[in-house]
């Protein structure tokens, strides 16, 4: 599946793109174990970044 531009993704009302991001989400976990390393990778270099308890992104680079 080709993901629409963002382009049209962000013209579209907010209950469009919540619906799209519904459907998409399972499939998060499955693409992270695909590409295992490059998501450990970017939350190690996001880490060294970011001062531990800072940011809004906690819960993903924890």
């Amino acid at each position: 599946m080709i993901a629409p531009p963002v382009t049209i993704l962000i013209s579209q009302p907010a209950p469009s793109l919540r619906d799209y991001f519904d459907r998409t989400a399972p499939e998060l976990a499955r693409w992270n174990r695909r590409n295992r390393f490059y998501h450990e990778s970017l939350a190690q270099f996001h880490r060294f970044l970011i001062p531990e308890g800072r940011g809004c992104w906690r819960w993903a680079v924890a």
